[in-house]
């Protein structure tokens, strides 16, 4: 290799930089370059890959300018179109067309040689895009065409090698792993990649080389197109992976950065020439300053590698054969330029260069008036530069490392050095974190700096260092504050200080270590002694500073006493052994008097603990505790002996010397005459700053327990501050200093005092024992004293105070995170204390749910051979159940209960046990709960809470089926017969008193109850596999248990035998569903009761009922059915009350459910019943006494079988139908006693109403009737005025009742003044029904109302809505009760009386003349209700509040029963409804009253909201109302009449308009109506046009009389334009007008003409307005001569 020839490349390529060493980025660092070379690089010929010489493309690949591929031989469309968006400049679509490129290129099998072609020349320019997104997904791509093309890459891998193999050291990560992706996914082992980079080298060099050399900022971006900043970011990128890629050719750093060799040293001796010339351009090490970091990071570790290399491999350094020109880059122009993101690399590289040769720091250039030197000092004072604090050791390492000849010699030069070092700390925005290293380099740099110099200036230098530079940095900082800021050393100085001393003593040369003890330490040690010593002059110094400097002097003793052992080290040592030995005596000496000395002993024994372990200073304060330090308790300095006291205990508290030492100096503290306040402080002092790791090792002292128990039992009655203090520091480590006995002695204190009475105290002990240690807590809970404590705590949690219940709480949840693995002995008394809360409720017990989660969580904290024990014990016992639910069981339920329980008319036959024996006052809470019921809603919680229903958790369900079958038989059947009694409760409220206190929110939670209990029983039957071979035999233990009790209770006729009745016909229905046991085991059951006997009667409707379905097709049940109808026409009418109920309940728990297609009866013997059954109401013994549980079981079976019968005649029919009217005449009263015969007879008439046109005889019987029974039906309504709110079977009832009097002929509707009180019923039913029958009746009379007015000739016709009505609507009910929206019930029935109410009133102006409109105007103007009406409306719709609801989402213009129904459950929406509805009819019916309100209404933020309402939602609706009625109008007289003549014209533009043209001879008077968006509400205008044959004050009072009838009466446009025609013609007439009104016709209702003329002035008046005028003015005199009045005729 010829290093001349090498030499020549160099110039000449050096030379040719030069001449063009325009920059092309425009006053940017070094490195970029303009495009003086582009010609002659592009006039090079291209051998291609075939040839032997390098592969040199005529454009490079790279640059923006290169040609797209030829794609014309591309055979897929698709793919051709893909490739060209390739070269589009937008990254969107380039990023875009590679996702759906390697989309296609994924579902190819092999990629053709023409695409692989045009993606060669793709690649390069994608991988260096200036978009992240295409150079990774261009990776991506690459990497699937590699795999998918195979070996036939490898003919372009010259092309590709060097852009993909770049692309691995991309800036930005994700392109970077990308590249590495697709390189290990076409070359799958580490060895074949190497190999690729071996095989590959000469085309990577080339690639490099060329990209090195000649790109350029422009060649690389378009400026067109990118922004300099984004061109030069790309640029920099760019040679940044290409000078990465040369340095991993020729090594890789390891994470050590130990450098071993990527290619043998072979491999990379063929290609030294290449290397040679690439290494020796010396643009490349331009690159060493440009302004980007990741580039300059590149160049500093290339340099790094090649140094290397040459170190590894013995080759010839590429580096120190240009060592020149590398030096002057990395030690001149690198240190002149900043280095901020690479600083901490080119360190890195200065010290390997020096390192491997001193001669660099020689060889370098610096600018003219600089030196190697000052290049350094300048780049230390710049500080870090964003590096880490590593930065400052390699400085100190670069200082040491450099040649003598660089560094300084004198005085002036060392402290130019020194001082760049403290510019650079000082001087810039320096991170905290690296002060203490710059420190270091400041002590090493002077140290090195005393070794290194002159022979004739040492001695100078090593003065001024000691003198000047080390001594200021110690005297400031432990002598006092340093006068010169540079010396000033932050807060953790004391290491500084440490590190700067010990670093002395580490150096090689041994007199520096001296001389640093000497002149340094020894005048600073010995200033620390002068200021202990007594006899010195303590001068201007305050307390505080000598505090600061001697709070300085123990943290630098404390840092000293950490470093390793040296000679200087020794030397400081000595002085801090001295200096506490002189602190010892001095307090000694001053008995304590002098706090800051004793301050300073106790911090060097506090912070300095391996001072101790000098043996002279251990003995001399062991002496000081035993013989001194009690005499000093009483002292200034009692505080410090203490602390030095418990200092002094971590290293001898084992020591019987001193156990003996510990106690005489606790025993000072108590002592009386240090009075209560020292002592008080004192004992907290010690209790919190002993540490527990001192545990049993100190000896407890009697005195000082006896005194902290009773100031905790002071602090308990008078909130001592102190003594709470003393007890959170006493628990916080018991048995340190205080005995555990004595911390259990005050858990004991104050857990006594928790009382709900004595809220104050309570809290007070509760907040405190929260702030007491967690394990100390715990601790004492697990005692047999803890134990009363949670339990006590537990009860709390519940208290009706909220203060005490919260902070209960607060504790609670710390315990029971501290006791979650608990003994079983500790959780089975916790549980027996926590169920007694259940079993015997105090005032103070927390809620039921509470109680639930904790006692699964103790049942879970018990250790797991336990849990089912405790389990089983939660569920109670059998005694427990009984005692607590027998008052219960001896009280009948109600007879109505007939019409909804699922065994029917078996409640008749229940006998009231209430009277046999006292019941006794039964145990409730304060919420009414009894004691069993309680009982029963905490299991079901508990269950919840353990997840058993859902079964979420297999070892809860596991602990369940764990228990014994007797305790789950006892837990089903008790919780079954308390759900059925709560069902019966919320079905008809007080019919059990279960529990005694009523309100919405307590049936909520019962309807829960019932609902979860009832789930989870029905869960526990199916919760099992199927039997084996069918048959109660094989069912599970327990619920063979269960239902062997229930088929025995079940035979007694008592409530219990009832109710169990009910559960058994529950478990069978579920079990048979289930196939849980046979058909044959259903029939077996029935023959062994016997059933047709009647003498177990419950049981017997429970199995009927529970076997349903399956037991319906069966031959024994129809035999049964035949049985029972055949015996039942047996018994005669005297008998029915006894043996004919039981086998008519037991009838119609055989026959079939409704809608099945069984047949109930055959129809003979169906007929047989019927008329049996009628001939027992015909018997006079029966009328005179009748049963009303036999007819309702009656009409029950009759209505069941009267399908099969339909066909046949007979005068049955008729006395059917006179038998539901007779029942409902005897039920008028409608008590809770009628409702089964109501229910059932309302039954069996809509069933003989379905069927009464099947055969003509019955037909006639039903038309024949029909009269009665309807009549009897209204009366029955008309006496249903029992609320069914709480009520379900009188609900039932009442809604059937509605249904069957819906649509009713209005004929027998008899006088609706009785009906109009039943929209005050407390019944939505009974409400909606007379509704129904009212709304549909008052518009059919309205008629002849009118006609019946017209026809009076009295002025003063007295026409008024009903008072009935109006009562109804005398007061809006409260907001808050009208508001009450149940989802269940939805509104009110108060308000949804009082608005249906006042429908009705809107309903008499349908139909109505105009006389009988005005009428009821009056009538509700007089009453004064519209206003209450309207302010509850719109309160209620939040114009109140400015915020009304949206209307356009109800369809308020009309409202009907049917569509409300649908959506009854939306309370809100059904209210908003009708307020909307009813304020739209206010509108249409009486404007003039809405409006009179509207304008009187106070409120500003409402009046605005109601016109804005109105105007939004009203206006439009009425409008198009009015002009459709114009409209009707006009088309209604276009044929001839009175206005035959009137022309009227409606203009829908702007504004609203109705023009009115009235002929006058040949000419035309013309009327404008203006109708305002707000209509009715701002007043209609009403102008004039054209005047013809009027005087303009004429014209203008029939205006004014035409738009006066508009707004203040009818606000209909018809009646002014017809006023307007009226007055007009009858003016021309020679008619006078009205002196009153100014209206020839009167503009009241009767519309009549002026008659009552005055006998003095003979103007005539209307009688209406002359009546007016007289009540207004309270005389008889004429309005116009002022003469008493008397008529002229």
């Amino acid at each position: 290799m010829s290093r001349k020839k090498s030499s020549s490349r160099r110039g000449s390529s050096s030379s040719s930089r030069r001449s063009g060493a325009a920059s092309a980025r425009g006053g940017k660092s070094a490195g970029g370059r303009n495009e003086n070379n582009d010609s002659a690089r592009n006039s090079r010929a291209s051998p291609g890959p075939s040839s032997k010489a390098p592969y040199v493309p005529a454009v490079s690949p790279l640059s923006h300018t290169s040609e797209g591929p030829d794609l014309s031989a591309v055979s897929d469309p698709s793919m051709v179109v893909l490739l060209k968006l390739l070269s589009k400049k937008d990254e969107t679509t380039k990023s875009k067309a590679l996702e759906d490129l390697q989309v296609k290129i994924t579902g190819l099998e092999d990629v053709e040689d023409i695409v692989l072609a045009a993606w060669i020349r793709l690649y390069p320019r994608l991988s260096t895009d200036i978009s992240v997104g295409v150079r990774r997904f261009a990776h991506i791509v690459h990497g699937i065409i590699s795999q998918k093309s195979g070996k036939k890459v490898a003919r372009h891998m010259s092309e590709i090698v060097g852009p993909w193999l770049a692309g691995l050291y991309d800036s930005d990560r994700g392109s970077a792993r990308a590249a590495g992706e697709s390189l290990n996914a076409v070359f799958s082992t580490q060895e074949k990649i190497r190999n690729v980079w071996a095989a590959c080298q000469p085309d990577i060099l080339d690639y490099c080389s060329s990209v090195i050399e000649n790109e350029t900022v422009k060649s690389l971006s378009d400026e067109r197109q990118f922004s300099s900043d984004e061109a030069e970011s790309k640029f920099a990128r760019v040679i940044a992976t290409c000078v990465h890629t040369v340095a991993h050719l020729i090594s890789s750093f390891s994470p050590d950065l130990v450098v071993t060799s990527q290619l043998p040293s072979e491999e990379i001796e063929k290609q030294s020439e290449k290397y040679e010339g690439l290494f020796g351009k010396s643009h490349l090490w331009e690159f060493g300053s440009y302004d980007d970091p990741y580039l300059r990071r590149s160049i500093y570790k290339l340099v790094r590698t090649g140094l290397s290399l040459a170190i590894a491999d013995g080759l010839i350094g590429f580096i120190l054969l240009n060592l020149e020109v590398v030096a002057n880059t990395l030690m001149v122009k690198a240190l002149l330029s900043p280095q901020t993101g690479s600083v901490g690399e080119l360190l890195d590289a200065i010290l390997d260069l020096t390192s491997h040769t001193y001669k660099a720091w020689i060889s370098v250039t610096p600018p003219r008036q600089k030196t190697p030197l000052s290049l350094v000092i300048e780049f230390i004072k710049r500080g870090s530069q964003g590096g880490s604090p590593e930065y400052w050791h390699r400085v100190s390492k670069m200082i040491t490392l450099m040649p003598r000849e660089i560094l300084p010699k004198d005085v002036g030069g060392v402290t130019e050095l020194i001082e760049s070092i403290l510019d650079g700390l000082w001087g810039g925005p320096e991170p905290r974190s690296h002060v203490t290293a710059a420190w270091s380099a400041y002590f090493r740099v002077c140290y090195h700096m005393m070794a290194t110099g002159e022979v004739d200036t040492q001695d100078e230098v090593t003065a001024y260092l000691l003198r000047d530079a080390l001594y200021p940095v110690f005297e400031g900082f432990l002598l006092r504050n340093a006068e010169n800021a540079r010396y000033k050393l932050p807060y953790f100085g004391a290491e500084i200080c440490a590190a700067g001393i010990a670093m002395a003593g580490e150096m090689a040369d041994a007199q520096i270590a001296n001389l640093v003890a000497m002149e340094v330490w020894e005048k600073v040690g010995g200033s620390i002694m002068e200021n202990i010593n007594p006899d010195a002059v303590q001068g201007a110094d305050s307390p505080g500073d000598r505090a600061s400097r001697w709070r300085k002097w123990v943290d630098f003793s404390a840092e000293i006493l950490k470093r390793d052992s040296n000679y200087v080290v020794d030397h400081v040592k000595q002085s801090i052994v001295k200096t506490l030995q002189l602190s010892l005596d001095r307090v000694i000496r001053e008995k304590g008097e002098n706090v800051e000395i004793t301050s300073l002993l106790e911090s060097l024994l506090v912070q300095c603990p391996g001072v101790l372990k000098i043996e002279e200073v251990k003995k001399s304060v062991a002496l000081f505790f035993a013989d001194h330090a009690s005499e000093l308790m009483s002292s200034p300095s009692w505080k410090h002996v203490l602390s030095g006291l418990i200092a002094c205990a971590r290293k001898a508290a084992g020591e019987e010397s001193f156990r003996g030492a510990w106690d005489k100096n606790i025993r000072a503290l108590l002592v009386p005459s240090l009075g209560k306040g020292r002592r008080e402080a004192a004992v907290i002092q010690l209790l919190r700053s002993t540490p527990t790791m001192l545990q049993g090792k100190l000896p407890f002292v009697q005195e000082l327990d006896t005194y902290v128990v009773s100031k905790v039992r002071e602090s308990v009655s008078t909130d001592n501050t102190v003594g709470w203090e003393m007890m959170r520091a006493a628990m916080t480590s018991p048995g340190t200093v205080i005995s555990e006995a004595a911390v259990t002695t005050m858990f004991i204190e104050l857990s006594s005092n928790f009382s709900s009475e004595e809220e104050d105290r309570t809290v007070r002990v509760l907040e405190q024992l929260r702030l007491v240690s967690k394990e100390a807590l715990a601790e004492f809970s697990r005692s047999e004293s803890g134990v009363e404590f949670l339990s006590t705590l537990l009860v709390l949690t519940g208290s009706p105070s909220d203060e005490i219940a919260n902070a209960a709480g607060r504790l609670n949840k710390i315990l029971e995170k501290e006791l979650s693995n608990s003994s079983g002995a500790l959780v089975s008394s916790l549980l027996d204390a926590l169920l007694e809360s259940v079993l015997e409720p105090k005032d103070s017990d927390p809620g039921l749910n509470f109680l639930a989660e904790r006692a699964h969580d103790l049942v879970h904290r018990a250790p797991e051979d336990e849990r089912i024990a405790l389990a089983e014990k939660v569920l109670f016992n059998e005694d427990q159940w009984r005692t607590s639910l027998s008052p219960f069981l001896r009280r009948a339920p109600k007879l109505s209960l007939a019409v909804s329980n699922p065994i029917g008319g078996a409640v008749f036959l229940v006998k009231d046990l209430q009277n046999d024996v006292s019941s006794g006052e039964i145990v409730r809470d304060l919420d009414g709960l009894s004691r069993v019921l309680r009982m029963a809603v905490f299991i079901v919680e508990f269950l919840k809470t353990m997840g058993i229903p859902e079964r979420k958790d297999g070892k809860t369900t596991d602990i369940l089926k764990g228990i014994p079958d007797g305790s789950r038989a006892t837990l089903l059947r008790y919780l079954m017969l308390v759900s059925v009694l709560a069902n019966d409760n919320i079905t008809i409220r007080e019919s059990n008193d279960l529990w005694n206190q009523y309100s919405s929110g307590m049936e909520t939670e019962m309807l829960e109850f019932v609902f979860e209990s009832q789930r989870l029983f029905i869960e526990s039957l199916k919760d099992e596999p199927e039997p084996v071979a069918g048959g109660v035999d094989s069912l599970p233990g327990y619920i063979s248990r269960l239902l062997d009790y229930l088929m025995d209770m079940s035979k007694q006729e008592t409530p219990e035998g009832f109710y169990s009745a009910r559960i058994l016909e529950t478990v069978i229905s579920t079990l048979s569903e289930d196939r849980k046991f046979s058909s044959e085991q259903s029939q077996s059951w029935l023959k062994s009761i016997d059933i047709r006997k009647g003498q177990e009667i419950h049981r017997s409707a429970a199995l009927l009922t529970g076997l349903g379905e399956s037991l319906e097709h069966t031959k024994e049940a129809e035999r049964l059915r035949n049985g029972l109808a055949s015996d039942i026409t047996g018994i005669v009418a005297s008998r029915a009350g006894e043996v004919g109920l039981r086998k008519i309940v037991l009838l119609n728990a055989a026959l079939p459910k409704p809608g099945q297609d069984i047949l109930p009866l055959p129809q003979q013997r169906a007929i047989f019943l019927i008329k049996h059954l009628l001939s027992w109401f015909e018997d006079e013994a029966f009328a005179v006494n009748p049963s009303y549980s036999v007819i309702a079981e009656a009409s029950k079976a009759i209505t069941t079988v009267l399908p099969v019968v339909k066909e046949l005649y007979g005068e049955h029919w008729e006395l059917l139908c006179e038998f539901v009217a007779n029942c409902w005449e005897m039920c008028t009263t409608v008590e809770e006693v009628d409702l089964p015969v109501i229910f059932a007879s309302l039954k069996l008439f809509q069933a003989l109403k379905s069927l009464h046109k099947v055969n003509d005889d019955f037909e006639d019987a039903w038309n024949g009737q029909a009269d009665a029974m309807q009549t009897s039906l209204m009366r029955l309504l008309r006496c249903s005025r029992v609320g069914d709110e709480h009520d379900q079977p009188r609900s039932l009832c009442n809604s059937l009742l509605a249904r069957l009097t819906k649509g009713i002929n209005l004929k027998y509707i008899g006088s609706p003044e009785e009906t109009y009180s039943l929209l005050n019923v407390p019944s939505r039913s009974i409400q909606e029904a007379a509704f129904e029958v009212l709304h549909r009746h008052i518009p059919s009379v309205q008629e002849e109302v009118s006609v019946e007015a017209a026809l009076s000739r009295e002025e003063n016709f007295e026409l008024s809505l009903p008072q009935e009505l109006l009562s109804l609507v005398m007061e809006p009910p409260a907001c808050d009760e009208a508001l009450e929206l149940d989802s269940e019930r939805g509104m009110s029935w108060s308000l949804r009386g009082y608005l249906l109410a006042w429908i009705l009133i809107f309903d008499h102006f349908e139909n109505s003349s105009f006389r009988v409109r005005t009428a009821y105007v009056e009538a509700l103007r007089d009453a004064d209700f519209l206003a209450p009406l309207f302010n509850y409306t719109f309160d209620i719709l939040g114009h109140s509040r400015g915020k009304p609801i949206d209307a356009s989402k109800l369809p308020f213009e009309t409202y009907t029963l049917d569509s409300s129904l649908e959506d009854s459950t939306d309370s809100a929406r059904e209210v908003h409804w009708l307020l909307t509805h009813i304020y739209y009819l206010a509108l249409r019916h009486t404007p003039s009253l809405v409006k009179r309100w509207w304008t009187e209404c106070k409120s500003r933020q409402r009046v605005l909201a109601v016109e804005e309402f109105t105007e939004r939602y009203m206006s439009p609706l009425l409008i198009e109302r009015e002009l459709s009625s114009v409209q009707a109008w006009i088309q209604s007289h276009s044929g001839g009449g009175e206005d035959e003549e009137m022309a009227v014209k409606i203009l829908k533009a702007l504004t609203i308009e109705v023009t009115a043209t009235y002929p006058i001879d040949d000419q035309h008077m013309e009327i404008r109506v203006r109708i305002p968006p707000t209509f009715p509400l701002r007043q209609v205008e009403v102008e004039g046009v054209r005047r013809v044959g009027l005087t303009e004050k004429d014209f203008r009072k029939m205006q004014l009389a035409s738009q006066t009838v508009i707004n203040f009466q009818s606000a209909s446009i018809i009646d002014g334009l017809t006023l307007f025609r009226k007055n007009m013609a009858l003016h021309f007439e020679g008619v006078a007008e009205c002196a009153i009104c100014y209206s020839i016709v009167a503009v009241t209702p009767d519309r009549r003409l002026p008659s009552k003329a005055c006998s003095t002035c003979r103007n005539k008046f209307h009688g209406t307005c002359l009546f007016k005028w007289f009540k207004s003015s309270n005389s008889a005199s004429c309005p116009l001569c002022r003469t008493a009045f008397s008529l002229y005729s």
